[in-house]
């Protein structure tokens, strides 16, 4: 639930800083609806399951049942924190608050023409740039990806960087929809690594759903800790009657790590006081703690849940799933989340066809002398090139110039003919380029 209050500023802010953000960065901000079977779910290209900045139109971001006029997502979206080599806490997110200038999104996608939301029905093989042959496994799948350092003036935020894979999956005779994420570190080895999902659960009857949010005043944040299942439930009566059913957001960890071997939190925030800076986000993903089912309607439904700590090198891949639920009253929500348990086994990738993507990761070891180790990763087949430059800007080497198919590599390279001092190394492939730095002390 939203200030009405500052809805007139919320939007003047929004579209200032979008001319802001994308001075000099163009991407295709994308949505799709999932429109399969009777829940209807808006999905983006920046992580959220809201509007955001789209361009979409509607007054619901996920009505369930059809037609029914019942809204259930105020805000969404995922919550990645870690503790850097320099001891820094960081945590990106693809949607929160950061009162008084809410709502923040920190992920968006790169301005490639195709890094859009791509549709793949059942059965469909498409070759996506950073996931060839892709195969569609439910009625309706939809696949983006999204970094947290393709925009870097946005303000208090600092990229680790990650870059972010996100399906999702739908089936016509079931309303739960299931997201995969695959969490790829580009050029940091992270420690203490958490996972949220957030939710600001909007639950109920609405005509006016972006502008009066009455109707979300009476929602209530419950937690199922056997399932690791978040609900946000519409309260009996209340200016929207009583919704028929409420939202659950269900986390599934890494299938090598077993749930009782993490830390999870269930945090929910009274008066809609949700943690607006990188430490409070951090603080509440990495407590460990289950607050107790909100029993008084002060706000409305705002929370998270989490999971951690991992361990994330570069290039490295953690992979999760969070399910979305329905369903007649909460009863009906789990009846659906053992449903949901059930179709796992049939949306994991295919064999080993796992997704690639265009990076370039931070040269090991850094600084060095003479040698060091550039990894990079080509989501599409084709030549790359990989220069090194000195200061000034002039050509000093070219260390990669060839065809190459997709996958993951690494080159070595000696500057033992150089001297010291900083230089740069730049990876052309396509129309994908990408510049680090590295310094050479002998």
């Amino acid at each position: 639930m939203r200030y009405p209050k500052l809805l007139a500023i919320i939007f003047v802010s929004t579209l200032l800083m979008c001319s802001h953000l994308f001075a000099q960065y163009s991407p295709t901000l994308d949505w799709k609806m999932h429109d399969v079977g009777h829940v209807r779910q808006l999905v983006n290209n920046v992580g959220a399951l809201w509007y955001t900045i789209t361009s979409y139109p509607g007054q619901r971001n996920c009505e369930y049942p059809h037609n029914s006029g019942e809204e259930h997502i105020g805000e969404a979206g995922i919550w990645v924190g870690a503790i850097t080599p320099n001891n820094d806490t960081l945590v990106s997110v693809s949607s929160g608050w950061n009162v008084p200038s809410w709502p923040i999104f920190e992920f968006f996608p790169t301005d490639q023409p195709w890094d859009t939301i791509w549709v793949v029905n059942q059965g469909q093989t498409v070759n996506i740039p950073y996931w060839p042959n892709y195969e569609g496994t439910s009625h309706q799948d939809f696949v983006c990806r999204y970094s947290d350092d393709n925009v870097t003036n946005i303000a208090g935020h600092t990229p680790m960087p990650l870059d972010v894979i996100q399906t999702s999956h739908i089936w016509n005779y079931v309303p739960v929809i299931l997201y995969n994420f695959y969490v790829i570190s580009t050029q940091m080895d992270l420690q203490d690594v958490y996972i949220a999902y957030w939710l600001d659960g909007n639950v109920g009857y609405c005509i006016d759903c972006r502008s009066n949010y009455a109707y979300t005043r009476d929602d209530l944040s419950l937690y199922y800790p056997d399932q690791h299942l978040g609900v946000a439930v519409d309260s009996a009566g209340g200016p929207d009657g009583t919704a028929f059913s409420p939202i659950g957001v269900k986390l599934y960890p890494p299938d090598n790590h077993p749930a009782n071997s993490l830390d999870w939190s269930f945090n929910w925030f009274p008066g809609g006081n949700v943690p607006s800076t990188d430490a409070e986000r951090y603080r509440d993903m990495a407590a460990g703690t289950i607050m107790p089912n909100q029993q008084s309607t002060t706000n409305g439904s705002q929370f998270i849940v989490s999971f951690g700590p991992f361990n994330l090198s570069v290039g490295d891949t953690l992979h999760f799933r969070v399910g979305e639920l329905f369903g007649d009253g909460v009863q009906g929500v789990m009846t659906n989340a053992h449903i949901l348990d059930s179709l796992l086994v049939g949306v994991e990738p295919v064999s080993d066809n796992l997704p690639y993507h265009y990076a370039l990761f931070q040269n090991c070891p850094n600084p060095f002398n003479p040698t060091t180790t550039i990894k990079y990763s080509i989501a599409k087949a084709g030549r790359v090139k990989i220069r090194i430059y000195d200061i000034l800007g002039r050509e000093v080497e070219t260390v990669v110039n060839k065809q190459m198919p997709v996958g993951e590599y690494e080159v070595r390279f000696d500057a033992a003919h150089l001297s010291s001092g900083l230089y740069f190394y730049k990876i052309s492939s396509g129309e994908f380029t990408k510049t680090k730095k590295m310094l050479l002390l002998k």
